[in-house]
C-alpha cells in the first residue's frame, strides 16, 4: 500500500507541474497561429513585405525569449 501512494504522490506532483505548463502553452500556440494570421496578411499586400520581415524578427525573438 505505502508503494501505490508513493506513486500517486509523485503522479500528482507531475500533474500538478503540467497544469502550471499549459497557460504558458496555450500562449505559444496562441501567439503562433496570430503570427501566421500575420504573415497570411502581409502575402496580400507585397508592399509591406519589409514591414512583414521586421514584424517576424520581432516575434520570433519574443518567441526565443519565452522558451527560456
Amino acid at each position: 500500500m505505502i508503494k501505490i501512494d508513493i506513486q500517486n504522490e509523485e503522479l500528482e506532483k507531475q500533474m500538478n507541474e503540467a497544469i502550471k505548463k499549459l497557460p504558458m502553452e496555450m500562449k505559444k500556440i496562441k501567439l503562433v497561429l496570430w503570427v501566421l494570421k500575420k504573415i497570411n496578411s502581409v502575402k496580400k499586400s507585397k508592399l509591406n513585405i519589409l514591414k512583414g520581415i521586421i514584424f517576424i524578427y520581432i516575434v520570433v525573438s519574443l518567441f526565443l525569449l519565452l522558451n527560456k
